[in-house]
């Protein structure tokens, strides 16, 4: 997972899109065949795919809200929140910890 990460430093916050590639790499999902999500904002080269994939499968935290047409911020260069991370990683792994509204 660190190879995927360019200048991860592990003692350090991470960013939203770090926690992205690190969940993606985990769950190695593949893009939702039928979604057509496109990222409106910033991120770097290394971590759109990442974003993007879970976006296609409803993976996002409760502030990112995905439009009809499929485009969505992310706000990848943010840094993550507790919040945010324990929204994804219910979502991501099913743990359902959180009462996530939708």
């Amino acid at each position: 997972m660190a190879a995927s990460i360019p200048d991860l430093n592990l003692s350090a916050p991470i960013s939203r899109q770090t926690a992205a590639v690190m969940i993606q790499t985990l769950k190695q999902l593949e893009p939702e065949a039928t979604s057509k999500v496109k990222l409106q904002d910033t991120a770097d080269a290394w971590a759109k795919d990442a974003i993007t994939t879970l976006a296609s499968q409803g993976i996002v935290d409760p502030d990112t809200k995905i439009s009809a047409d499929g485009s969505f911020t992310f706000r990848a260069k943010d840094l993550l929140k507790r919040q945010e991370a324990s929204a994804l990683i219910d979502l991501a792994f099913g743990y359902h910890s959180l009462p996530i509204k939708r």
